[in-house]
């Protein structure tokens, strides 16, 4: 499964920045950064443009890749992502 179907994203790669939602960019911004596999990823409130089910979502994808080895460094308001 590639991270833009986890994300929920995969319709809107043919799509330009100012055709898609804020959640839907903030949902990009993070594919982009999962898929550079970085040593450290940052997210800092990662879920603050989302609904809850791409909330939900999100987490899911940080806590498969956090389970692979990735180290993950979220700064967040919510206490259900904390």
């Amino acid at each position: 499964v590639t991270t833009c179907n986890e994300l929920g994203i995969n319709q809107l790669q043919e799509k330009f920045p100012y055709e898609i939602s804020g959640g839907q960019k903030q949902r990009v911004a993070v594919a982009r950064a999962i898929i550079t596999n970085p040593e450290i990823l940052l997210a800092d409130e990662p879920t603050g443009a989302l609904d809850s089910k791409s909330s939900a979502a999100l987490l899911d994808v940080f806590d498969d890749i956090n389970d692979r080895g990735q180290t993950i460094l979220m700064v967040t308001h919510s206490t259900s992502a904390a």
